[in-house]
C-alpha cells in the first residue's frame, strides 16, 4: 500500500516531490538507475531481499511517468516471488538452520559460512549504496591537440 501512495504522490508533484523528500544524490541516482534499466529497477529493487531504497525507486517511477498497471503488476509479482521464495527457503532449511543455533560448537563451519555470508552481503550493499547516492557527473570533451 506505501508503494502505491509514493508512486502516486511522486506522478502528481513530480521531481520536485523527490527532491523535498530524498537526498538529491540519492534522487539523481536512482533517476538515471530507472531511465537506463526501468522495468528492471523495479524487479530487483522489490524481489531480491537486499537493503535497497524502494520508496526512492517507487517515487522515480511515478515521477518518470511509468504506467500504473504495469507498475502495480510489476512490484505484485516481485514481491510475491520474494516472499514464496523466502518461505520455500524457510521450508527446507529452517530446521538445520534451528539445530545449528541450538548448537552452534557442533555446527561452526555452517555457522562461520553464514557469518561470512552476511558480511559480504553487509559489504556488497554498502558500495552499492554509495554508487546511488554518488553525484552524476558529466564527462567533460578532453580537448584536441590537433596542430601538428
Amino acid at each position: 500500500m506505501n508503494m502505491y501512495i509514493t508512486y502516486t504522490l511522486a506522478r502528481k508533484a513530480g521531481s520536485a516531490y523527490l527532491n523535498s523528500k530524498f537526498k538529491h544524490n540519492r534522487v539523481a541516482g536512482a533517476l538515471s538507475l530507472f531511465q537506463k534499466w526501468g522495468s528492471g529497477t523495479l524487479v530487483a529493487s522489490t524481489a531480491i531481499p537486499f537493503p535497497f531504497p524502494t520508496s526512492v525507486i517507487f517515487a522515480a517511477a511515478g515521477a518518470s511517468g511509468y504506467r500504473l498497471d504495469r507498475f502495480l503488476i510489476i512490484v505484485a509479482l516481485s514481491r510475491a516471488f520474494r516472499y514464496s521464495a523466502v518461505a520455500l527457503i524457510a521450508d527446507r532449511y529452517g530446521r538445520s538452520f534451528a539445530r545449528v543455533l541450538r548448537h552452534p560448537t557442533q555446527h561452526w563451519e555452517w555457522l562461520l559460512g553464514f557469518i561470512a555470508s552476511v558480511l559480504l552481503f553487509i559489504w556488497a550493499a554498502i558500495l552499492f549504496g554509495r554508487r546511488l547516492t554518488r553525484p552524476v557527473m558529466m564527462h567533460e570533451p578532453q580537448p584536441s591537440n590537433l596542430s601538428g
